[in-house]
Formats: C-alpha cells, structure tokens, sequence
C-alpha cells in the first residue's frame, strides 16, 4: 500500500450544491474533475491529520487556473455560486474509515 499522506477526495457538483447545515463557500473558483466533482484534499492519519477538508478553491480565477494546471491537470476550473462543507467532511469521515479496515487488513 502506498504512503497515506494527503488523499484528494471529491464530491459530486450537485451534492456539494445541496443545501446542508454548516459552513459554507460562496463565489469561488473550484477545481473540478469532469466525473468526480468539487476537489478537496485532506491527510487521513499522523500528527498532522486533517480535521476538516481543505476545499481546492480561491476566490481568484488565476490562482485555481494556476495551481489546477500544475497540480490536478485532468480537472476543470469552475465557480460555482455555493459549496456546503457538511457534504466535504462526511466524504473525507468515510475515506477515513474506508481507509482504516485496508490498513487493518
């Protein structure tokens, strides 16, 4: 099994859209990949483990334009009107334990 530092996650454009308690983004430009959706990046496990998901987005078009290109070029450069958080952190939560039963096994 390879190193499990940081993991990129994704959640669907239309879940990450829906409506859910908690905080979220407004007027920023997103990384998207095509099939997955909205991009966010997290470490699992170790010291420095994330607590929440850290949104692949910024409220400059260049800079995700930028970064995207450099670091993810199979995904798009979107803004989308809102992103509610809730959806983010349930996905990286369940990639987290996903990811505790293969290290277990």
């Amino acid at each position: 099994m390879s190193s499990l530092k940081g993991r990129f996650i994704h959640v669907p454009i239309d879940a990450a859209t829906t409506p859910r308690n908690g905080e979220c983004l407004c007027d920023r430009w997103w990384a998207v990949h095509p099939q997955k959706g909205v991009a966010f990046y997290y470490t699992p496990f170790g010291g420095c483990a994330s607590e929440e998901p850290s949104p692949q987005c910024n409220a400059q078009e260049w800079t995700v334009k930028h970064l995207t290109k450099r670091l993810y070029p199979d995904h798009d450069v979107i803004k989308i009107p809102v992103v509610y958080m809730g959806h983010a952190l349930q996905a990286m939560r369940e990639d987290r334990e996903r990811l505790k039963k293969v290290k277990a096994a």
